[in-house]
């Protein structure tokens, strides 16, 4: 049941990227801009895919938790964090800090601790 867990993982983080591609160019500054800025949010058809990854997560993370503790599952899934963020820094040019980086180690170190039980 492994491949579940990481299938979700890998989900999570590809919905994610998906919905910040789909907004990275819109401006939400106002609320004027709300409406015409999620209209063109929806034409795209990133929004679309990203949204039905969210859905298959969704159906994948019920299997997940049907299958593992919650203490265990949980948890682990916090290594979508520094995935995503690697993501940002890779597809989006977002800037990664030492702080980011320290906060990235320290969550990957807590995971290896919960998978491994070092």
């Amino acid at each position: 049941m492994i491949w579940v867990l990481v299938s979700s993982l890998i989900i999570r983080i590809c919905s994610d990227l998906g919905f910040k591609f789909a907004v990275n160019r819109l401006n939400f500054d106002s609320a004027s801009s709300v409406i015409p800025n999620f209209l063109k949010m929806l034409s795209t058809p990133v929004i679309w895919i990203a949204g039905l990854l969210a859905i298959c997560n969704f159906w994948l993370w019920g299997m997940v938790l049907s299958n593992f503790d919650l203490s265990f599952a949980y948890p682990l899934f916090s290594i979508c964090f520094v995935l995503i963020m690697i993501g940002g820094k890779v597809f989006f040019q977002e800037q990664l800090d030492t702080y980011k980086w320290v906060g990235m180690g320290l969550i990957s170190f807590g995971s290896l601790i919960l998978v491994f039980g070092l």
